[in-house]
């Protein structure tokens, strides 16, 4: 069994790949936010059903010709894109407000690294239960 088939990790995994998809859709709004007419994005969030149920759906990607290779995912097909209705208009009449913006880009950064020290943590608790140390 690896650490990666557990629910806990399979949930981890999930939404560190929503947290990069979101990433990139923050990303885009800041480089619209110039743009008159452009409105802000968004991603649907991951509901807990959707953390604990059936395994994503492997999209095509690059093929896997080791073991040791990691399978790829297509993180902006995987999650819903919508624009986001309603928002106040920027200076620039778009949707986009760059302080809110980065406030975001904040607040996703660092829900992936919560989610990535918890990740470390499982696997560390997996290597200590299987006797692998990590010299140091």
């Amino acid at each position: 069994m690896s650490v990666n088939d557990t629910k806990l990790s399979s949930a981890l995994i999930k939404q560190m790949a929503w947290g990069t998809a979101r990433a990139k859709v923050l990303a885009d709004n800041m480089a619209h936010a110039d743009n008159p007419g452009y409105q802000r994005k968004e991603l649907k969030g991951i509901s807990f059903s959707g953390l604990i149920g059936d395994k994503m759906i492997e999209k095509p990607g690059l093929k896997i010709t080791s073991p040791s290779h990691l399978k790829s995912t297509s993180f902006n097909s995987q999650f819903e894109e919508f624009t986001q209705k309603n928002t106040l208009l920027s200076s620039q009449d778009n949707g986009v407000n760059p302080e809110t913006e980065m406030v975001e880009i904040s607040g996703n950064a660092n829900k992936m690294e919560f989610l990535m020290n918890i990740y470390k943590k499982q696997r560390a608790l997996f290597d200590t239960a299987l006797g692998k140390h990590n010299g140091g």
